[in-house]
């Protein structure tokens, strides 16, 4: 699987809507809302008077949020704020009611995310059941902002919006291509003003391993050319992600992809030889040895360290891309899978990942791996991401199992945004004369 820096995700976790809202303006807005209903009322000033007053519940982050709302104005539009924030003594701009706090402390994959925003001549009202809501609707709210011959206005609508799918995500491969902290968070801020909630850190593959470890500091010595993430640095970065209310699913490559383990501990791997840290992506040999016990210990502990720093319930596990070329020429592999029952290489991937699935179970973690995790063995719980294609996705679905796409949403490759809406995981049926990208026309 040839990962690129950043690539989107969507998840399949609930029913939904068969079809996207269709526009119905030509308001800038992304993602569209539900509903939107423009009237022709004279527009809401935006100017140097500007202020916001939070509601309702309030707590610490959606203090920060508000600040963060005005200092952000103030970029948009070059204006200099004078009104203090959240004034008591005039009609504040927006006013933001938060009817509840969030119903857990760590952020869970399906949210209440809905909010309603209400734009009039005099004021703007942003309504939200719990803080997610009202951080989407912000968003909303900045992209209303325009200019014209007068100065900056926002057009007086009604928006009722909640998101179609309640995992909207983006993966950054820092393995591959390392990324300082300051270019992630830049990156979390973008993700954010897309309404997205999920950010898959890839931090672990053949090219290096950049998550610092307590228990195997070889990992980071030997595997990292240096460059890693110490504790602190991903403690910071979660905790960014939690208030811009994005959640952050680590990806950490078991058994394949491993070159960078097999760097900094080579009697993990099936074949005990050196290694070094690969400089090509690609497909490559070294595996860990499902074999050994010492293998399972280091998952657990490394699990262990992982659920430290990642409080999120899921815990990605890679698993693509597995040459089974070691496990096929090893006599002592050969011989543990006709003990086993384990007719193949398949059987045995999935005898390896039952073990680290219970490994993840035992520390209250759910896990995610690649297309090639796939088995009927597996238990209901895993999720399926597809980087395959639908086919794939479909298949796993079929059998139970939960799934995220991220087939046609990889950004690296430069494709026009029709190819992308074109792989909408629950697209409508296509009619005639209906267009399917530029230049391309659907016929029967």
């Amino acid at each position: 699987m040839n990962l690129k820096p950043l690539a989107f995700s969507i998840a399949l976790l609930c029913s939904v809507p068969t079809t996207a809202a269709k526009p119905n303006t030509d308001l800038q807005l992304m993602p569209y809302p539900q509903q939107v209903s423009l009237t022709n009322s004279t527009p809401l000033v935006i100017d140097r008077h500007f202020n916001a007053q939070l509601t309702g519940f309030t707590s610490p982050r959606l203090n920060s949020l508000v600040d963060a709302l005005t200092h952000r104005i103030e970029k948009q539009t070059g204006l200099f704020l004078t009104t203090p924030i959240q004034t008591k003594n005039q009609t504040p701009t927006l006013t933001i009611n938060v009817k509840a706090p969030a119903p857990t402390k760590v952020q869970r994959a399906k949210e209440d995310e809905s909010y309603q925003l209400d734009v009039t001549s005099k004021q703007a009202k942003l309504t939200a059941n719990t803080p997610y809501g009202a951080m989407r609707g912000i968003e909303t709210f900045l992209q209303l902002i325009q200019s014209d011959t007068n100065g900056f206005n926002i057009p007086t609508v009604s928006i009722e919006d909640s998101p179609r799918f309640p995992w909207r995500g983006a993966l950054i491969d820092t393995a591959r291509h390392f990324i300082p902290v300051d270019v992630i968070k830049r990156q979390l801020d973008g993700l954010a003003s897309a309404k997205l909630n999920t950010f898959h850190w890839h931090l672990t593959d053949d090219q290096g391993w950049r998550l610092e470890s307590v228990a195997y500091p070889n990992l980071q010595e030997k595997g990292s050319d240096g460059l890693f993430y110490t504790r602190e640095q991903i403690k910071d970065v979660v905790a960014y992600a939690n208030s811009l209310g994005i959640r952050v699913i680590p990806e950490v490559d078991l058994p394949g992809h491993a070159s960078a383990i097999a760097a900094a501990y080579p009697k993990l791997m099936t074949e005990v030889q050196d290694y070094q840290i690969e400089r090509k992506w690609g497909v490559h040999k070294p595996l860990l040895d499902p074999t050994k016990p010492e293998v399972y210990q280091f998952i657990n502990t490394l699990i262990t360290e992982v659920t430290e720093l990642f409080p999120d319930e899921y815990i990605h596990i890679g698993g693509d891309e597995v040459d089974p070329e070691q496990w096929n020429n090893s006599a002592h592999v050969q011989r543990f899978m006709k003990e086993n029952n384990l007719k193949d290489a398949l059987a045995l991937h999935a005898y390896f990942n039952q073990r680290v699935e219970q490994i993840l179970k035992r520390h209250k973690r759910k896990m995610i791996g690649w297309d090639e995790t796939y088995h009927h063995d597996l238990p209901k719980s895993i999720v399926i991401q597809s980087w395959r294609g639908h086919d794939s996705l479909g298949e796993s679905a079929n059998d139970g199992y939960q799934g995220i796409l991220s087939t046609g949403y990889y950004i690296d490759q430069a494709q026009p945004a029709a190819m992308h809406y074109r792989n909408d995981p629950m697209p409508k049926p296509l009619q005639v004369n209906d267009v399917v990208a530029e230049g391309e026309q659907w016929q029967t």
